[in-house]
């Protein structure tokens, strides 16, 4: 039920909230909102800085990745030994080229 409350020039929320929703509504953000949202925005900002493609974990991905490629041998082929094989099999002049 709404009532038209004089002494404060607007429109208060009787049953609607409980008298402290209406206390906040009446005198707007508490002192500890803004702060605390400013304290937030600068964590989400270090922490896109910190994981974004080009920061500081990504290059800690990437220089892991070269390092495992550079002391782990080369893959097998399968298909580039099947195709020899088979090439082999159908022309031999050109399998004694290939070995």
């Amino acid at each position: 039920m709404r009532k038209y409350c004089p002494a404060l020039r607007q429109v208060v929320l009787h049953d609607a909230f409980p008298r402290a929703v209406q206390i906040r509504l009446i005198y707007g953000p508490s002192r500890f909102q803004v702060p605390s949202e400013i304290a937030s925005i600068g964590i989400q900002n270090y922490a896109f800085n910190k994981l974004r493609v080009n920061g500081e974990m990504y290059k800690q991905i990437i220089y892991g990745k070269d390092l495992v490629a550079d002391i782990l041998p080369p893959p097998l082929y399968l298909v580039e030994s099947n195709m020899l094989a088979l090439e082999a099999v159908q022309r031999p002049d050109v399998a004694k080229k290939n070995v």
